[in-house]
């Protein structure tokens, strides 16, 4: 027998709430299929009008990309040309440089045997001066008084004399009749004199002739003439025979180091012009064009785009070392452009306040329009002071003078041509002028009032400068 099944009334109904539960989770799914296909076809016809669009505007700019490249590898073809001819004058400068550092080697070498050749007549030089400090006036005197001198005292103070250029007496010699030089008279007589010591110890021992020279030369060289063999004799003709034979020797020295010290002044000076004046016939001069520029907004914009912080630094190694005006191979100029540049790139320039000149005329315009920047830089004086340029505020005072003096040279020398046309004379329009001049100028500062209220007087130094 077949059995039946009866579905209750609230079976069926909770089949026909699940069916609507799942029809409508069936329809929601098909919808947001739908929404997505709907969009995606709504971006492929977005992106193809894009493409169009694009290879229309592609189409457009194509002469100018084609444009800016052949500047591009203009400017690159100029650069090149450039560091062509950059590294062959930095091959002539480094060739210069290693002139220079030979010359430096060689005068070091040259000073130091000079040096070395006076090192042995120097102490011999400062002994003998010690010797002579060592006399005294009694000493002096006990030479003067010898009715009879010994021999070595003789021949020291012939020495003596023959130094000094002191000229000996005319004598008759007991022995034979003949009359024969005499020193010990003008000896006697030079040893009166008050300064006779302090004329010693300043006896213009470079320039000694050379004929006095060779007659001293035969005192030194004679076994007696030595300072222990004299000073048995007399201690002061001790002290002065060593005074001749340190003054003979430091000629005879100084005799051979004169060529290698002129030969040394050769080379310093030599020297000395290729280090001031070389490296001012290496800079190159270098036109900078409008190709540069572009290479230069051009980097300047890829550090701006690609870096997170602005780089100052390389900015300014960028600006001063590679574009800004061309390339400087001075490294005295270089130095002086990147402290300059220093300025200008620094994290401080967006400070408030910060001054690009001391008197603060000069200041970084804050972020405004373009109206904003012009009316800015009109507001600039238009003559540029001292302070823009690094220098003190009194510099203008000389170019003011060279202007004044300019100005009245080109008017005497125009009145000069046109005198003979029955104009005035030159003297009367320049004074005409420095009458007009002297007229706007503020009147002349009462001194004898200010004196009155700032003394001039020891305690008020500063008074004293004021006034003057």
């Amino acid at each position: 027998a077949r059995r039946y099944y009866y579905v209750t009334p609230t079976s069926y109904l909770e089949l026909l709430l699940s069916f609507k539960s799942l029809l409508a989770k069936r329809q929601n799914e098909v919808m947001t299929v739908k929404r997505r296909y709907e969009i995606g076809l709504e971006k492929l016809q977005d992106t193809e009008e894009s493409v169009v669009g694009m290879k229309e505007e592609l189409i457009a700019l194509q002469p100018q990309l084609e444009e800016s490249t052949r500047q591009t590898e203009a400017a690159m073809e100029v650069i090149s040309k450039e560091s062509v001819e950059a590294d062959k004058v930095k091959q002539v400068v480094s060739k210069e440089e290693a002139t220079a550092s030979a010359e430096a080697a060689t005068v070091k070498a040259i000073k130091d045997e000079c040096e070395a050749d006076l090192a042995e007549a120097m102490p011999l030089l400062e002994g003998a001066i010690a010797a002579l400090n060592t006399l005294k006036p009694a000493d002096i005197t006990e030479v003067k008084g010898m009715k009879s001198p010994p021999k070595g005292v003789k021949r020291v103070m012939e020495a003596i004399c023959i130094m000094k250029g002191v000229k000996p007496s005319r004598v008759k010699d007991t022995n034979t009749g003949r009359m024969v030089e005499d020193y010990w008279e003008a000896s006697k007589k030079m040893l009166m004199e008050f300064d006779f010591l302090e004329s010693l110890r300043k006896y213009d021992k470079d320039h000694i002739p050379a004929e006095v020279v060779m007659r001293i030369r035969p005192y030194v060289q004679d076994p007696e003439f030595q300072p222990d063999i004299i000073e048995k004799q007399s201690l002061a003709c001790a002290g002065l025979c060593k005074w001749v034979v340190a003054i003979e020797k430091y000629d005879k020295v100084i005799k051979e180091v004169e060529p290698k010290r002129q030969k040394l002044r050769e080379a310093e000076a030599q020297l000395e012009e290729r280090r001031k004046f070389g490296p001012i016939g290496w800079n190159i001069p270098y036109e900078f064009n409008e190709n540069d520029l572009r290479i230069s907004v051009r980097q300047l914009r890829m550090f701006l785009d690609e870096y997170p912080d602005i780089p100052y630094d390389t900015l300014a190694y960028t600006a001063g070392e590679c574009n800004y005006g061309g390339k400087v191979t001075d490294s005295h100029d270089r130095h002086t452009l990147m402290t300059v540049l220093s300025t200008y790139y620094t994290p401080r320039i967006h400070e408030a306040g910060y001054k690009l000149s001391v008197s603060g005329t000069y200041f970084p315009q804050p972020y405004t329009s373009y109206k904003g920047y012009v009316e800015y830089i009109n507001s600039l004086p238009l003559i540029a002071q001292p302070e823009v340029f690094g220098l003190h505020e009194n510099a203008d005072i000389t170019k003011d003078l060279q202007e004044t003096n300019l100005l009245l040279d080109s008017l005497m020398l125009t009145q000069s041509r046109e005198a003979s046309g029955g104009a005035a004379s030159f003297e009367s329009v320049v004074g005409e002028v420095a009458a007009e001049v002297l007229e706007r100028l503020p009147p002349n500062f009462d001194i004898e009032a200010v004196e009155r209220v700032y003394p001039q007087d020891y305690y008020n130094s500063i008074n004293t400068v004021l006034a003057q």
